[in-house]
């Protein structure tokens, strides 16, 4: 009954969608792609998820609003490791979201530029394990992103991971 008082639609990324896509092959190391689907870098650090339809994620809510609250459920990840001697603040950091197509209605202030910035937080954790490439996840409390709808049904939605030392 609460999809009725709360109408909501459900979107799932997942980072091998862009590497499979017209007959990619999966690689856990992460390497660059950039392709019509989506694009990563930076091992995995950067990822864009490329021409997402809104119209089709949000249905009958496409024409009704122009304007909706986005919530992370969870991000699962494959973990890093400090070897090399990577510091362990290499792994502290916050997810940052941008869309090329749909305007953020709460953006983020850049103390360093005086600027506000086409992006937001949304999630911080760490990233480190102790055990290299396994699966791990966050499950952030609350946390809700807002934007106006993309004007023409599509946008670009990137992720990009800055850790606590502020490089990607």
């Amino acid at each position: 009954m609460s999809e009725l008082l709360y109408p909501s639609a459900s979107l799932y990324l997942n980072t091998q969608h862009i590497q499979l896509y017209n007959g990619g092959t999966y690689s856990a190391t992460l390497t660059d792609v950039d392709n019509l689907r989506g694009s990563f870098s930076t091992n995995g650090q950067v990822l864009t998820f490329k021409q997402l339809d809104f119209r089709l994620i949000l249905g009958n809510l496409y024409d009704q609003y122009n304007e909706f609250n986005m919530r992370v459920a969870s991000i699962h990840y494959s973990t890093g490791s400090q070897a090399g001697g990577q510091a362990q603040p290499d792994f502290w950091g916050v997810w940052l979201l941008r869309f090329t197509g749909a305007q953020l209605l709460n953006q983020s202030y850049n103390h360093l530029l005086g600027v506000c910035t086409d992006q937001t937080p949304l999630v911080a954790g760490n990233m480190a394990h102790t055990t290299p490439s396994s699966t791990s996840g966050i499950l952030p409390s609350a946390n809700i992103v807002s934007f106006r709808k993309p004007q023409n049904g599509f946008a670009d939605m990137t992720l990009e991971f800055q850790n606590i030392r502020n490089v990607t």
